[in-house]
């Protein structure tokens, strides 16, 4: 790897110390047929907007990605490398992953996700699969204080092909950003799927179903809702005045949003899957790993004294308690049998957003020696705080309920690299389409669920995106 660590370049200089470091690369490791070479370049550079910077790169595939405290801010740009299956396999996937990447390049890591459900995933999905993961081809990041730009080389046949290509792809970055003033467009229509009535009249169903209903006289069916939650999600599809560039639109969520998870998958010049989510699926570091269980939703409010009442409020509702009770539960049993040790590190209290607040766990542990990435994924998604529980086969309730495909809405999202592995949950998100924006947002239904009060709950979680547009509807 190279890297310059004693001083700090402009990102015109680094580009062209990239392109000298590219030609030197090429004549000192020579490839020899049958093997598979990687490389990783990095030039220390000043501090940078790097949402600012992609939104200036020619569309796709472009990403971003950031964890929840900032320390870790990477913007790529291009395709070094990729995996797409066309069958769900995450033992394959740790595989193919765990081949190519080492120690020598620890900042190296490739970055996609899963879909939330392999059996259910349609058309509007396509371009993502069920399991898309890439190495960038370049990339701006902001590591603790550091920042800098790399490139990622991975050869497996023709080694002069792949030199020519990362040169031409070099020469088209954009490395002196206009100062651009963005309009974001307007909402001119908006279409819930389902609408409000049939939503409605979904949620009493369930519940009826549930025996969750005080009207329902199967009291052995109500005794068993009590054990009984499932998440419903709803797809909200906005038609905007004209297109919005992807990255533009996740710095306004920024703004607005906090202890978060930012991401922003752009696969082809006109979609893209983005968001802010609070919820990690789980972080391992070596063998310590750390999940948390999420669950239960409060707005927040204007005053203090209103905020104070809200979180009270929230701490003794029955009805969100016992939905973080089913996923606390999941956590403790599912890390149990993955891990030697486990210990609650935070213990249930309020998570305080910008624009609300949860009910919030978390927990620590040490995982046996022969569990790795596949067993965790396999073990943890999904979780009850996104599909529920107390049905033999959630997922196919779930896609019978709900008029369309979840993709990666509500899946595993991250990066994976040589030692450690970060996924969050894709939640507080949408799918970007042209001048097609769709966003998804699901509320946990379990005994004590008022049908109305959770449509509120899923038009408060997608209020954050509809505020930064300019709604006219």
């Amino acid at each position: 790897m190279m890297s310059l660590e004693n001083k700090i370049y402009s990102l015109p200089q680094a580009k062209k110390l990239l392109h000298k470091a590219v030609k030197e690369l090429r004549k000192k490791n020579p490839h020899k047929d049958g093997e598979i070479q990687v490389f990783r370049l990095e030039i220390p550079i000043e501090p940078q907007d790097i949402l600012g910077w992609l939104a200036q790169q020619p569309p796709g595939p472009l990403l971003y990605w950031a964890n929840r405290d900032r320390t870790l801010q990477v913007g790529g740009i291009g395709i070094a490398d990729e995996i797409d299956f066309e069958h769900l396999d995450y033992t394959r996937a740790f595989e193919y992953f765990h081949a190519l990447l080492s120690s020598n390049y620890r900042h190296m890591r490739y970055f996609g996700g899963f879909a939330f459900d392999p059996d259910h995933v349609d058309q509007d999905w396509g371009s993502f699969g069920l399991c898309h993961f890439w190495l960038p081809r370049f990339e701006i990041v902001r590591y603790l204080q550091q920042t800098f730009l790399a490139c990622n080389i991975v050869i497996k046949v023709n080694a002069k092909d792949v030199y020519r290509k990362v040169t031409t792809e070099l020469g088209k970055i954009n490395v002196h950003p206009l100062e651009k003033i963005y309009t974001l467009p307007s909402v001119i229509k908006r279409v819930d799927f389902p609408g409000k009535d049939r939503w409605l009249k979904l949620i009493s169903e369930v519940l009826d179903n549930m025996g969750y209903l005080p009207t329902n006289p199967k009291k052995s069916a109500k005794k068993e809702a009590d054990n009984k939650k499932i998440v419903l999600a709803r797809r909200t599809v906005l038609q905007l005045s004209c297109e919005v560039n992807p990255f533009e639109f996740l710095k306004e969520i920024t703004l607005k949003t906090d202890q978060c998870f930012y991401f922003c998958f752009q696969v082809n010049e006109s979609t893209a899957f983005l968001g802010a989510s609070p919820e990690r699926l789980y972080q391992r570091q070596g063998r310590m790993i750390a999940s948390e269980a999420i669950a239960g939703t409060r707005p927040r409010g204007v005053m203090d004294e209103e905020n104070e009442k809200l979180k009270t409020a929230l701490l003794n509702s029955q009805k969100d308690l016992k939905e973080h009770l089913f996923v606390d539960k999941f956590l403790r049993n599912e890390l149990g049998s993955l891990c030697q040790s486990v210990q609650e590190i935070q213990s249930l209290s309020v998570l305080e957003l910008k624009d609300s607040f949860h009910l919030v766990s978390r927990y620590e542990g040490q995982l046996k020696e022969d569990v790795f990435d596949d067993a965790i994924l396999d073990s943890l998604h999904p979780t009850p705080a996104v599909a529920g529980n107390g049905q033999i086969e959630i997922l196919k309730l779930i896609a019978q309920c709900e008029p369309f495909s979840r993709g990666w809405y509500a899946g595993p999202i991250g990066y994976i690299s040589h030692s450690e592995v970060e996924f969050a949950v894709a939640i507080r998100s949408c799918l970007m389409n042209k001048k097609q924006l769709s966003l998804y947002a699901g509320a946990g239904i379990v005994k004590g669920s008022i049908p109305e009060e959770e449509w509120q709950e899923i038009e408060n979680k997608i209020q954050t995106f509809l505020k930064i547009l300019q709604y006219a509807g």
